[in-house]
């Protein structure tokens, strides 16, 4: 039996890409367009997480209707994902 196990250097680089993806051009200006549109400062972690309400709302629509479980499975991502929203503030 084998078990893995995160090495520093592992969690490291795990830190260190979360880091880069924060400060990405892209992710940078998508805050500053929602800071704008809401009128309130919008962090790049909370753009990422408005984001993700956005697609998983899309996600909804698109596939909601497939069957049961897609449904059940599009909107459980999409409680979720506004759940995350409103504990960002």
């Amino acid at each position: 039996m084998t078990t893995t196990t995160c090495t520093l250097n592992e969690i490291s680089a795990k830190k260190s890409v979360r880091a880069s993806l924060l400060q990405s051009n892209a992710v940078l200006r998508m805050a500053r367009f929602f800071s704008k549109v809401s009128g309130e400062k919008v962090s790049p972690r909370r753009a990422l997480h408005m984001l993700n309400a956005q697609l998983s709302f899309v996600g909804v629509i698109l596939f909601g209707g497939f069957s049961l479980i897609v449904g059940a499975l599009t909107v459980s991502w999409f409680a979720l994902s506004v759940y995350q929203c409103s504990k960002m503030k």
